[in-house]
């Protein structure tokens, strides 16, 4: 019964923004379940807390993403964090849905915050028939980075939808690594690559500093006669 009326009050205190007194609430359902001696309670803990992702929490969570200051963003990702991996499809659900820019920013946030577990999540949107949702995995595939992004982008790059290639583009072109310049030289270097047309005009577009790299490694990889003389 104890456990059912925090689940309650962790969902009050969300609606009305404490979401340190929410935090700790649920810190202390989890203490409860890793105390020696009472083996019957972390069952019991992990089903109240399934409850609690399962009912309003992220919903009532993203009526305050988009007006939360800084440190009151903080408090959130406390909060999911003291939740748990359990949250990520939820987070993920929410992202996928018609929500505005600031609110999208601080959902990719919360599921960076959950390391490989969020990062899992990319399947789910790069997998997706809607090209909406395959947009929202490039975002996340930029956001993570790294080289294991890579293989994951060029995938997007040869998406059917032309907003989704220069997504995935714009994104390799971002990511500022060896392996990602390597791609993108394979992709130029392929004339039957449907996202090849999308790269270049990335590569011609784009006026970011953060393009330099690239620019120096295809300067100094690709040929200047043939195929890719246009893009040197």
């Amino acid at each position: 019964e104890l456990l059912q009326l925090v689940v309650t009050q962790v969902d009050e205190l969300v609606v009305l923004g404490d979401f340190d007194g929410a935090r700790r609430l649920v810190e202390a359902m989890v203490t409860v379940a890793i105390r020696p001696g009472t083996p019957e309670a972390s069952p019991q803990v992990a089903r109240a807390i399934e409850q609690l992702v399962g009912g309003q929490f992220m919903a009532q969570l993203g009526v305050h993403l988009g007006a939360v200051r800084d440190d009151e963003f903080e408090q959130v990702k406390a909060l999911c964090a003291a939740v748990g991996p359990t949250l990520v499809p939820k987070v993920a659900e929410a992202l996928a849905g018609d929500v505005r820019s600031r609110v999208r920013q601080r959902l990719v946030d919360l599921l960076m915050a959950f390391g490989r577990y969020g990062r899992l999540s990319v399947d789910q949107f790069r997998q997706s028939p809607n090209p909406a949702l395959r947009r929202t995995a490039v975002l996340l595939l930029r956001a993570f980075g790294g080289p294991d992004a890579v293989a994951d982008l060029e995938r997007l790059v040869n998406d059917p939808n032309t907003d989704v290639q220069r997504d995935a583009a714009h994104a390799m072109v971002d990511l500022g690594i060896d392996e990602s310049f390597e791609m993108l030289q394979r992709i130029l270097g392929s004339e039957k690559h449907r996202g090849r047309a999308a790269v270049i005009e990335e590569l011609d577009s784009t006026r970011d500093q953060h393009a330099t790299p690239l620019f120096c490694y295809l300067v100094r990889h690709v040929e200047c006669r043939g195929p890719l003389r246009e893009v040197y």
